[in-house]
């Protein structure tokens, strides 16, 4: 692993150059700029997150937390929500929650300030809980259901879209619909009556 004093004694200048150049911070000549960065393109150094997260107070990080990939439309969201950071140099952090109202205040509060941001599709937390909760950074409520608070949501139209598709089938002949529960039930015993 390559480190950031490898750089400096290969172009013969500080760490502290180095880091400024990496981070593009303080003043540094120009031809000491192109020797760090082909110092650092020819090593193969690469900067270490975590390290530039106790410099910047950032993570370039955020957490995603679902109920799950197979709820709803949870794969297809993550798979965009991906795209959009990796676009972004943002990494993601996926947080299944499982629906479990402790597990989604738990990615709210953040322990300690891991991701820069959280984007959580709520599906137990109520306002009331959310009111007073300690976040260090923005979070963002998604998916179909509602809840009031201090934070930012964006709703979906799950139901506007559940009546299209009804109405689709009723104008297509169908005479009765089922529509699938996303709640897992758990396998009940088939019981055999002699009558």
């Amino acid at each position: 692993m390559v480190r950031m004093r490898d750089v400096a004694a290969a172009v013969g200048v500080s760490v502290k150059t180095v880091s400024n150049v990496v981070n593009a911070t303080g003043q540094v000549n120009e031809a000491t700029v192109r020797a760090v960065r082909v110092a650092v393109e020819e090593l193969g150094y690469r900067p270490n997150p975590l390290a530039r997260g106790l410099n910047s107070r950032t993570t370039d990080t955020v957490t995603l937390a679902l109920p799950g990939l197979g709820y709803g439309y949870c794969a297809p969201l993550a798979a965009a929500v991906f795209d959009l950071a990796e676009a972004q140099g943002i990494s993601v952090v996926m947080e299944p929650t499982g629906g479990d109202r402790e597990r989604e205040l738990e990615v709210l509060r953040n322990r300690g300030g891991l991701s820069d941001g959280v984007l959580l599709m709520p599906t137990a937390i109520t306002a009331r809980e959310l009111q007073g909760l300690p976040f260090p950074g923005p979070a963002v409520l998604l998916g179909p259901r509602r809840v009031e608070g201090p934070f930012d949501s964006v709703a979906s139209q799950d139901t506007v879209a559940a009546e299209a598709a009804v109405r689709l089938l009723l104008d297509r002949g169908a005479s009765r619909v089922v529509l699938p529960s996303a709640v897992k039930q758990e396998p009940t015993e088939t019981v055999s009556r002699p009558w």
